[in-house]
Formats: structure tokens, C-alpha cells, sequence
């Protein structure tokens, strides 16, 4: 399966969060095989075309800056923006991308998603 999200760069993040209410970026490495739980759950969210919510992909070898800034660990990890506040980053492979967003989305306060 191939990455879901459209691939961006850093700087382009910060154009997409400028423009969208919301954003979810899937942070993983093409040398990652454990992009499928993550990746699916986007997927099927980007199918629901939910208006002021943007979905992105970022390669964290690529962009290895904007990880460290974050402060990412290990992959598969998925990023929570409102507006351009990074809310939450949530690592791992088993997670619930849809609730996670849902949280952010209601106005939950960052740190309040599951991990």
C-alpha cells in the first residue's frame, strides 16, 4: 500500500496549516512496513471529504528537522494540527486516527488524545 496522503514537504505544511482548519500528517519512512494502520485509517477519513480538514504525508528521513522539532521518537506517528497549533502527535501503529481527530476537532485540549 502506498502512503494515502499527498507526500509534502515542511515548508509546505506550514502553507497547508495556514489554509485548513485542520490538518493530520501521517509522519512515516518509506523503509517502514508498519504504514498500513495509520495509512488506512487516513485513507478512509479522506474519503468522507470533511471540509477544513487537510490530510498529509511527511518522510521523517526527509525531513528529518521537522521530526526532531516535534520531538518524534519512532514511526509510524500521526500529527494533530488547529490552525497551525500542533495539538498532538500520536505514535504507533494500532491508533484511532478518526477519534484522535474528532478530539481536536471538538476542541480538546492538546496531550487529551489516546496515545
Amino acid at each position: 500500500m502506498k502512503f494515502p496522503a499527498v507526500k509534502i514537504t515542511a515548508a509546505e505544511l506550514t502553507d497547508l496549516t495556514v489554509l485548513n482548519d485542520f490538518t493530520v500528517v501521517h509522519i512515516d519512512a518509506e523503509w517502514d512496513g508498519c504504514r498500513f494502520g495509520p495509512a488506512k485509517n487516513i485513507q478512509t477519513l479522506q474519503k468522507q471529504n470533511r471540509p477544513g480538514v487537510a490530510f498529509a504525508y511527511i518522510d521523517c528521513d526527509e525531513e528529518h528537522e521537522y521530526a526532531r522539532g516535534i520531538g518524534l521518537l519512532n514511526v509510524p506517528a500521526v500529527a494533530y494540527y488547529r490552525g497551525t497549533l500542533l495539538v498532538e502527535v500520536v505514535i504507533g501503529m494500532n491508533q484511532d486516527v478518526a477519534g484522535n481527530l474528532g478530539m481536536v476537532i471538538s476542541g480538546g485540549p492538546p496531550g487529551s488524545a489516546k496515545r
